[in-house]
C-alpha cells in the first residue's frame, strides 16, 4: 500500500507502466531508492500480508475516480503488484539490495 499513497500527488505512476512486471518492479525500486524510501518500503511490503491484496482491492475500486490524476494502466500496474505475491517478494528483495 506505500506505493499507492507515495505516487499519488504530483508524482507520475508512469515509472510502472512497462511492457513486463519485472520491469515495472526495477524501475518502482529505483524511484524509491531516489527518495530515499526503499528501506521503509521494502519493511512495509514484507509484513502487509494481506493488506497488500486488499490495498489492490482498493485500488481497482477507486480507479475511476484517480483517472483524472494518473494514467489508468498506472494503477491497474500498481494493483496488480501489489496482489501478486510473488511480484512483492521480487520488489522486496529489489529495495533490500538497493540498500546494500
Amino acid at each position: 500500500m506505500l506505493p499507492a499513497c507515495l505516487l499519488i500527488g504530483n508524482v507520475s505512476l508512469s515509472v510502472l507502466y512497462s511492457t513486463t512486471m519485472d520491469e515495472r518492479v526495477a524501475n518502482l525500486a529505483r524511484r524509491l531508492h531516489a527518495w530515499g524510501l526503499n528501506g521503509l518500503a521494502a519493511a512495509l511490503v514484507e509484513n502487509a500480508g494481506p493488506l497488500a491484496f486488499l490495498g489492490a482491492q482498493a485500488l481497482y475500486f477507486t480507479g475511476p475516480v484517480l483517472t483524472p490524476f494518473l494514467p489508468e494502466d498506472d494503477v491497474t500496474a500498481l494493483a496488480r503488484l501489489l496482489e501478486d505475491p510473488a511480484a512483492l517478494r521480487a520488489f522486496a528483495e529489489r529495495l533490500t539490495e538497493a540498500d546494500s
